[in-house]
């Protein structure tokens, strides 16, 4: 639903895993037809590949809700233990390393 509505604003959002400085970094670039804005942040050290993948998937999304501004759900432990599922964000696990805007 999210992708819709962002190609009616002209809108393209991408998110990249890039390595620097030896560490997995989550790339969230918002481009449009004049501008980009770009979010970093750094993934958790793991050798297992399935909690690599999780957080990835995670990180991108706690990206996304940051960036525009939307509410948290908790789709795993709500729906679980029959909570409301939709709570606004109150503490995130990410540590953005960097925003640019460019122009």
């Amino acid at each position: 639903m999210l992708k819709v509505e962002l190609n009616k604003a002209g809108l393209v959002v991408i998110q990249p895993i890039r390595i620097e400085d030896g560490k997995n970094i989550l790339c969230t670039i918002i481009y449009s037809s004049n501008e980009s804005i770009e979010s970093k942040m750094i993934l958790p050290e793991t050798a297992k590949p399935q909690d690599l993948g999780s957080a990835i998937t995670y990180y991108r999304r706690y990206a996304l809700q940051s960036l525009f501004l939307l509410a948290a759900e908790d789709d795993d432990g709500n729906t679980a233990s029959g909570a409301p599922v939709t709570k606004p964000i109150t503490n995130t696990v990410a540590t953005p390393a960097t925003t640019q805007v460019r122009r």
